[in-house]
């Protein structure tokens, strides 16, 4: 499976704005598009940051899609007051606990290494990561996305509540200490982020 990612780096006064446009506007149209496997929303209140994730049963869907995508996504900017980077991805990973429920609160941890090593990086989030997190109090569910043309790739976990990510952040560090120095992993940046729109549909992969 495949995935779009479009981050607005925006104002803070702009995210309600943006937020209920992606729900009453977006969300609705993308639903329908032939292979969308869902959609979801994070947002950073503190610093207007927001990503949108779309999700597709294939390749071909996915960028079918772009044209009617690309407009929405203009739109959803125009909302935010920027304009959007976006990333497409391959859907290495997916593990599901339980879906979070109300207060959900994401950890997004930015990574890129050599592309003929991405692999390396599939095996230890499989092996190593995904194990880990189950053990987490208020684990929700974690993603890998990953390009396999220049090595970058993004893990997103979600958790219950703030407080249930906040408990978690030292386990998570250990996790990226491990994750350098076992792969040439090399990690980016890691953020936080409110789930405001949770309705990725995207099976069990792992």
């Amino acid at each position: 499976m495949y995935a779009r990612s479009s981050t607005f780096r925006g104002s803070p006064d702009s995210i309600d704005a943006g937020i209920e446009f992606v729900h009453s506007e977006v969300l609705p149209t993308i639903l329908v598009m032939d292979g969308c496997v869902g959609l979801s929303m994070l947002a950073n209140r503190e610093t207007g940051q927001c990503i949108t994730v779309s999700a597709w049963h294939s390749l071909e869907s996915r960028t079918d899609s772009e044209t009617e995508v690309s407009d929405l996504r203009a739109r959803t900017g125009e909302r935010l007051g920027t304009t959007p980077e976006v990333n497409q991805w391959e859907i290495a990973l997916l593990h599901r606990d339980h879906r979070s429920q109300g207060r959900g609160r994401a950890r997004t941890t930015w990574v890129q290494t050599d592309p003929a090593e991405i692999d390396r990086l599939v095996d230890f989030v499989k092996t190593t990561t995904l194990p880990t997190l189950d053990e987490v109090p208020g684990f929700c569910s974690t993603s890998l996305f990953i390009d396999r043309g220049t090595g970058n790739g993004v893990v997103a976990v979600i958790f219950d509540d703030p407080a249930a990510e906040e408990n978690s952040r030292e386990t998570a560090r250990v996790l990226r200490e491990k994750v350098v120095n076992e792969t040439r992993v090399q990690v980016l940046d890691v953020e936080q982020f409110d789930v405001a729109l949770a309705h990725l549909h995207v099976p069990e992969l792992v």
